[in-house]
């Protein structure tokens, strides 16, 4: 959380105000309230819909790490086949 420094204010004789809206009284402030419970409540369902994103997005990633080591897998097999020493008398001829 940041904290924030203390500035003077220009004219420091002056008394300080007792709210930046005026009165503080429940009839000025309910409008207010409510306009930040609905904000609060807005940012709680966007924070709770982000991280159902991030998971859906996790397992996706999951399961295409897996599928790259099947694959990466398959490729090596392919790989160590082509590589290893054959019997000449295994292979067919050219014209067969």
């Amino acid at each position: 959380m940041r904290q924030f420094m203390h500035r003077p204010r220009p004219d420091a004789n002056r008394p300080a105000r007792v709210g930046y809206h005026g009165a503080m009284d429940s009839e000025n402030n309910e409008p207010r309230l409510v306009a930040i419970e609905e904000k609060i409540a807005y940012f709680e369902k966007y924070a709770a819909d982000l991280n159902d994103a991030v998971v859906d997005l996790s397992k996706q990633l999951d399961a295409m790490r897996r599928e790259l080591k099947r694959a990466e897998s398959r490729f090596d097999e392919a790989v160590a086949k082509l590589d290893a020493p054959t019997d000449p008398a295994d292979e067919k001829p050219p014209h067969y």
